[in-house]
């Protein structure tokens, strides 16, 4: 019997699994970035600090003079990466750099079949993000950038 209700409830583990948004910590495990295509496929990002939200799910995308890319894609893959280096400068007023990060490559493809990744790093005091064309032939002109930032409370910022 415990077997037969054990193999009934694996089905729907395996289901809430799938349903997981992609999400990257911070090397300390405070900082939290989010990733999810809405049902028109426009990707969007979020942030919390804790249990706390700093951004809320906030617009990605960009606008091309060929096409507008901040709607219409699906998700193809999404890899996880860690990296703990020290570099040195050649010019500032620290000779030696840490970049202690974790980072999340989130593959997009958009209907017109154009590959878009954004590249999300998560360091312990804040996180950046790219997009990157790794099938682009020719030139793309981009007139405006559409990545929003909706901020959780309406704090006083510098």
């Amino acid at each position: 019997m415990k077997i037969k209700f054990t193999l009934l409830l694996c089905p729907f583990f395996f289901l809430a699994c799938q349903n997981r948004l992609p999400q990257l910590s911070s090397p300390d495990g405070e900082l939290t970035v989010r990733f999810r295509l809405t049902s028109a496929g426009a990707p969007e990002y979020s942030l919390s600090r804790g249990s706390d939200s700093v951004l809320l799910w906030s617009a990605m995308g960009l606008e091309t003079e060929e096409k507008s890319l901040n709607s219409n894609f699906s998700l193809q893959s999404v890899s996880h990466d860690r990296q703990d280096i020290t570099w040195e400068t050649v010019w500032g007023e620290e000779r030696l750099i840490r970049d202690n990060h974790c980072s999340m490559m989130v593959k997009l493809r958009h209907q017109t079949g154009l590959r878009m990744n954004i590249e999300f790093r998560c360091y312990d005091d804040g996180i950046a993000f790219r997009y990157i064309f790794p099938s682009l032939k020719g030139n793309m002109t981009i007139t405006d950038e559409l990545t929003s930032y909706r901020f959780a409370e309406n704090n006083e910022i510098w």
